[in-house]
């Protein structure tokens, strides 16, 4: 619950625009954008960025083979928290 409380706290003051491109005939998502605007809790500096996502090859098979060397990366932590496990 700490985790949650710190990332609500911090994601207060976002301020987040989504777009979907969302095929007529299969009605499925082949695109996303987010757009997002913030300050940075701890240094106070403003953050900002956009995501886009395309996707292509709906339900074809993909195989995923880690790196070696690949490290755990919890996304929560760039927003001053992370999961404890």
């Amino acid at each position: 619950e700490e985790e949650l409380a710190t990332l609500d706290t911090n994601l207060k003051d976002v301020q987040l625009k989504a777009e979907f491109w969302v095929g007529v005939a299969d009605k499925t998502v082949h695109k996303l954008k987010f757009d997002f605007e913030t300050t940075d809790p701890v240094a106070g500096a403003k953050v900002d960025g956009i995501l886009t996502v395309a996707i292509g090859d709906i339900n074809k098979p993909v195989i995923v083979e880690p790196p070696k060397d690949a490290k755990e990366f919890d996304p929560v932590s760039l927003f001053g928290g992370g999961l404890k496990g």
